[in-house]
């Protein structure tokens, strides 16, 4: 059942005089709460992969920081990342934590406020890639290629330094496809949450 179809049905039972002949707003409740739960099926699962991957990552991390303990100009950038890292998983496992929250029993403004947490995190998310892509661009490169290739960037800094710029480019565009197509489910689950909260005032009223 879409948004469209409950918003109706959510507003015929508030047009409805006689409270024997009203629909169940409990069930609708439910019924609305399972709905947004489902929609946001997709987003339970990769930010579930995201959280993963960044726990594998900081293993990799902590390793291979304690191989080069003594070797300061790999050490500070892996602990750079490693910082990033831990901060990101704590970011991710925030949003896992609103978005299991959301249960069929919550009242619609406190769906709402949950809501509207999500999207501001999304929000935030999306403006510090501004800083993090450019400015983490280079340690990520030269741990990569020291814990993969065995390769020391440092001896190539004209290329770790038009690696920056072009991060730059990527940090830019990125965030601007990520705004200008936001995502869908959360874009619609606040518009008709929005719109139950209109209507609940309007009943009220």
């Amino acid at each position: 059942m879409e948004y469209q179809e409950l918003s109706g049905i959510w507003k015929s039972a508030g047009m409805q005089k006689n409270p024997s002949q009203k629909i169940n707003q409990k069930l609708l409740r439910e019924v609305i709460g399972h709905k947004i739960k489902s929609s946001f099926l997709e987003q339970k699962l990769t930010s579930i992969f995201e959280f993963v991957a960044n726990v594998l990552f900081a293993g990799y991390l902590i390793s291979f920081a304690s191989s080069h303990m003594t070797e300061v100009k790999f050490l500070i950038p892996a602990l750079a990342i490693l910082l990033m890292t831990f901060f990101n998983m704590g970011f991710v496992g925030r949003r896992l934590y609103l978005i299991f929250s959301i249960q069929p029993a919550l009242s619609v403004l406190d769906t709402q406020k949950k809501l509207a947490k999500v999207q501001y995190m999304e929000k935030l998310e999306m403006n510090l890639l501004y800083v993090v892509i450019p400015f983490l661009s280079i340690p990520f490169m030269v741990i990569l290629a020291k814990g993969f290739l065995g390769v020391d960037m440092y001896a190539w800094s004209e290329y770790l330094f038009q690696f920056f710029l072009g991060s730059i480019v990527v940090a830019l565009v990125l965030v601007f496809i990520l705004k200008k197509f936001p995502r869908k489910s959360l874009v619609e689950a606040m518009a008709f949450m929005e719109e139950l909260k209109e209507m609940e005032e309007e009943e009220i009223a």
